[in-house]
C-alpha cells in the first residue's frame, strides 16, 4: 500500500511540527504508474509479438520485391521478342503479323497452285496460316486410298523432302502381327528383291531420315531427302516394299520365320583342350528365335517399359490402347 506524507493544519498542536507518514488507499485506476509494473509473461508475449510482426512484414516486403523482379524480366523479354520477330518481317518485305505480313497468301490466292492428277481426286483443301502452308486431301481413284500433300507458300528455307506411307492397324491382342509385317516388308519386293533392302538404303543413299513404326493404332514408313532424284528412288522402294513385299509370296515364307519367331535347336557341345568340339545331341535344346521376338525380349527386359505398358493396360483396358502393338514375347 502506498504512503503519502502529509502536515497537520495550524490549528493542530503548534509544538508538533514534525511530518506524519500517513498510509493512503489507491485504487488501480488512480495510479498512473501501475501499467508499467508487468509480469515476466506479459513482457515475453510483447517481445514475440513484436518479432512476429516484424518478421511477416520483412517476407511482404520480399515477396513484393521478387514479384516485381519477375514482371520487369518477363516485361522486358516480351518487348524484346517482339521486337526482333518485327524487325525480322520488315527485313522480309512485311509489317507486323498475319495478314499484314509479305509470306502470308490466303488460299483465295494460290488455288491455282493446287497439284493435280488424273490418278487422283482432291477432296479439299485448307490453308494453315500459322505454317503458311496449305493442306491438300486427295482420294486415289482405283483403290480410294487418301492422301495427303502438306504444300509451303513460300520456301521455308528447309531442303528436306519427305514422304510417308501410313496404315491403320488396330491390334486385337498382344500378339506383335502389326510390328512383325512392318519388319518383313522391308525384307525385298517385287521390284527390289534385295534380302535386305533396308539396310542397303541406310548405308547407300543420302536419306535424311528412314524408319518404320509401330503404334497402337497404325503403321508408317516414312523417308526423306534433299536430293530430288535420291528421294524419288527412297519413295520407289518404299511404295514398291508395303504394296508387293516377297514376305507374302511361297518363296519368300522364310520371312516372317526370320523376322516373327521360330524354333531352332540349341546344341549342347563341349571343347577338349585340344579344341575338339564334342556335341551332346541328348543335351539339346528346342528354343524359340526371332528378330521381333528377340527386340521385344529386351524392351520388356526394361522396368520402365514394364511400367508403362501396364499403365496403358489399366488406362485402356476395352480398346485397342490396351495391347502391345510390339508384340508380347510370352505370347
Amino acid at each position: 500500500m502506498p504512503l503519502a506524507m502529509r502536515k497537520y493544519n495550524d490549528n493542530d498542536n503548534d509544538d508538533n511540527n514534525d511530518l506524519e507518514m500517513t498510509p493512503i488507499m489507491i485504487t488501480p485506476s488512480e495510479d498512473n504508474e501501475s501499467h508499467l509494473y508487468l509480469d515476466d509473461s506479459e513482457i515475453e508475449l510483447q517481445r514475440i509479438a513484436k518479432k512476429y510482426k516484424q518478421k511477416h512484414n520483412d517476407r511482404h516486403s520480399k515477396c513484393i520485391y521478387n514479384l516485381a523482379v519477375v514482371g520487369t524480366g518477363v516485361l522486358l523479354f516480351s518487348i524484346s521478342i517482339f521486337s526482333m520477330i518485327h524487325v525480322a518481317s520488315k527485313e522480309n518485305g512485311g509489317f507486323g503479323w498475319g495478314k499484314n505480313s509479305k509470306g502470308y497468301e490466303s488460299y483465295a490466292n494460290i488455288k491455282d497452285k493446287v497439284p493435280m492428277h488424273s490418278a487422283f481426286q482432291r477432296t479439299r483443301s485448307k490453308y494453315l496460316p500459322a505454317y503458311q502452308a496449305t493442306m491438300h486431301q486427295y482420294v486415289h481413284v482405283q483403290t480410294q486410298a487418301e492422301f495427303i500433300a502438306y504444300v509451303p507458300t513460300k520456301n521455308d528455307g528447309n531442303p528436306d523432302k519427305v514422304f510417308g506411307i501410313s496404315f491403320r492397324t488396330k491390334p486385337t491382342s498382344d500378339n506383335g502381327v502389326a510390328h512383325i509385317l512392318e519388319h518383313s516388308v522391308l525384307n525385298g519386293s517385287t521390284n527390289y528383291p534385295s534380302k535386305d533392302p533396308f539396310l542397303q538404303l541406310l548405308k547407300g543413299s543420302l536419306n535424311t531420315y528412314l524408319n518404320a513404326m509401330t503404334y497402337n493404332d497404325r503403321t508408317v514408313y516414312p523417308v526423306a531427302s534433299r536430293n530430288v532424284k535420291d528421294f524419288h528412288n527412297l519413295s520407289s522402294v518404299y511404295l514398291d516394299a508395303v504394296f508387293k513385299p516377297r514376305c507374302v509370296t511361297p518363296e519368300g515364307d522364310w520371312v516372317l520365320q526370320q523376322e516373327g519367331w521360330r524354333y531352332e535347336i540349341k546344341p549342347d557341345t563341349t571343347t577338349d583342350a585340344d579344341g575338339t568340339v564334342t556335341t551332346n545331341i541328348e543335351g539339346e535344346e528346342l528354343i524359340v528365335q526371332g528378330v521381333v521376338y528377340s527386340e521385344m525380349k529386351g524392351v520388356y527386359s526394361n522396368p520402365l517399359s514394364l511400367l508403362s505398358r501396364q499403365t496403358d493396360r489399366y488406362l485402356y483396358p476395352d480398346n485397342t490402347y490396351g495391347f502391345d502393338s510390339g508384340g508380347d514375347p510370352s505370347n
